[in-house]
């Protein structure tokens, strides 16, 4: 497993977030080094290269749909206040992203995603992640729709994987 670890000082960031997240074209800064591009997607400068890390094990609410700009701003708020930025990733998808853990100070923001009721667990992928983050997002998952939280609060929650297709699903 390969570890691309930002030790970033981040504690002004803060006062960007606080209130109202600081936009830009490419996401919400959290620093000059790192944005949030959206629920699920992270770029970070890396020995000054620029990579797209994408969560893996989740998959988020795009920009233009319900709960999409709700989950970007649960995804910064996990990281802003991070002293220590640390991506676990094993591959590359076809895209080039990596797809990796965003551990920030020690907490899985994807794993924070699924309990916040942001992302569903990503089944079709779940044979990429360890056998123990498997059970572990399903069963945050499971509890996030119990509980009725994020998208969960939705009558029909569309998953984003319908969505990218326009094959948004009609509830009964």
């Amino acid at each position: 497993m390969c570890s691309l670890v930002l030790s970033l000082n981040l504690n002004c960031i803060s006062c960007l977030y606080a209130n109202t997240p600081e936009y830009s074209s490419i996401g919400i800064s959290i620093s000059s080094t790192l944005y949030v591009v959206d629920g699920d997607t992270i770029r970070l400068k890396d020995r000054g290269e620029w990579k797209r890390v994408r969560l893996q094990g989740i998959d988020a609410p795009e920009k233009d749909q319900a709960f999409g700009k709700d989950s970007t701003q649960a995804l910064a708020a996990c990281m802003y206040k991070a002293k220590k930025i640390r991506v676990e990733w094993t591959e590359k998808d076809k895209y080039g992203r990596l797809l990796g853990k965003v551990l920030a100070d020690g907490i899985d923001c994807n794993l924070s995603q699924i309990k916040q009721g942001y992302a569903w667990h990503y089944k079709f992928y779940q044979k990429d992640q360890t056998y123990l983050d498997r059970q572990l997002y399903s069963d945050e998952e499971i509890a996030s729709r119990k509980s009725q939280i994020g998208l969960w609060q939705d009558r029909c929650p569309t998953p984003p994987w319908d969505w990218r297709l326009n094959n948004i699903l009609k509830c009964s």
